[in-house]
């Protein structure tokens, strides 16, 4: 990514902060390893802010990981220092043990500050279902949600803990879409960033995107990237209208990328990994193997791998991590991708046979839109 276009990035972070009161705000990032997570900390800092805190979603040190993490991480604290902005250390909080960042809301909220976590929706469920067991609650902490599509029940769930929900939406082709409503009709309401790129969507609601600067990732023309959702005018008259953003985005789901705990793996992975290299491993055929992805009532993002029973007697562990391993193979993600996956229990096995979509077939992949979309 050019750096001038993390300037640009960054001058927007600045506005929607502003917007929202959060000049004064305690901030915090909670992420997977690697150059997603170094971006965004590097655009608070070109934003005027320095991160508090930065938390990682997997161990550096877990399996399969490269070491240009930890030493990328390394060497972009090593220059910040240098040039006399220092970011924090980078440390480990995984999203079913995340009491770090539980004691660090609590500690901003004890010195009457106001904390600003940014994350994934699935990682700010976690957090809050840890806060419940705790007998905790996540009032005055600001969520800043990214990279995952922000479901009704997922907002619900969140507001009804006490914080105060923010989204944005971009992709790693053209960077920021658009940044939350500050009055918003549908849990995922943003306004689009037009000064950044042009969108379009066709008659099934396909999004396509024009970038307009020359720093951006990809120089983009009238380009699919995978999404669909709604475009429309409508005057809402929050703070974000006012600096001039008036298009707004809504509804946004993806196609071809299945999005939990910030990791992005294609469909196309999936299939290959249930139709040629789950049956070669256990036997069986490929309609022995489904997954589906869903939402469980408290809003947690799940992917059900359905094993139809015949396949005998294999631990459930087994099942998800070679499921895990055969998606690595066919995509060359890396590992650290994965383990995000793997630490928060996104995978949940369930001996039973594949289920019939609504077209009556049996499908190797199936979204659950009741709930998976507002």
């Amino acid at each position: 990514m050019d750096l001038r276009f993390l300037r640009e990035r960054s001058a927007n972070l600045r506005s929607t902060l502003a917007a929202r009161g959060g000049e004064s705000w305690i901030h915090a990032e909670w992420h997977t390893l690697g150059g997603w997570g170094i971006k965004h900390v590097l655009e608070l800092a070109g934003a005027g802010f320095t991160a508090d805190r930065w938390f990682a979603q997997i161990d550096e040190r877990g399996r399969g990981l490269s070491a240009a993490y930890r030493w990328s991480v390394g060497s972009v604290r090593a220059v910040a220092s240098l040039c006399g902005r220092p970011l924090p250390k980078c440390e480990l909080a995984l999203p079913e043990r995340p009491f770090t960042v539980l004691e660090w809301i609590d500690r901003v909220r004890s010195s009457g500050q106001t904390p600003h976590l940014t994350t994934y929706p699935s990682t700010a469920v976690a957090l809050s279902a840890a806060a419940a067991r705790a007998d905790a609650a996540l009032e005055g902490l600001e969520l800043t949600l990214l990279g995952e599509p922000l479901s009704r029940s997922r907002r619900d769930v969140l507001e009804r803990a006490g914080a105060r929900v923010f989204t944005r939406y971009g992709s790693t082709e053209s960077g920021p879409i658009g940044a939350g409503c500050l009055r918003p009709e549908t849990s995922d309401d943003m306004h689009l960033y037009r000064d950044l790129l042009g969108a379009i969507t066709d008659t099934s609601e396909r999004l396509y995107v024009t970038t307009l600067l020359s720093s951006a990732p990809l120089i983009l023309i009238n380009a699919a990237i995978g999404d669909r959702a709604r475009i429309e005018m409508r005057r809402c008259r929050c703070r974000l209208e006012l600096e001039g953003w008036h298009d707004h985005i809504h509804s946004i789901r993806s196609d071809a990328i299945i999005s939990a705990e910030g990791a992005k793996v294609p469909v196309e992975a999936v299939s290959r990994a249930l139709e040629e290299d789950l049956p070669g491993r256990f036997g069986g055929v490929a309609g022995d193997f489904q997954l589906i992805e869903s939402e469980d009532p408290d809003g947690r993002w799940r992917l059900r791998l359905r094993a139809h029973p015949r396949l005998g007697d294999v631990p459930n562990e087994r099942f998800r991590n070679e499921f895990l391993d055969a998606i690595g193979d066919a995509s060359s993600l890396p590992g650290a991708t994965l383990d995000a996956w793997r630490a928060a229990g996104t995978v949940i096995v369930e001996r039973r046979p594949p289920e019939a979509g609504a077209s009556g077939k049996i499908l190797v992949y199936l979204r659950d839109r009741r709930e998976l979309w507002p």
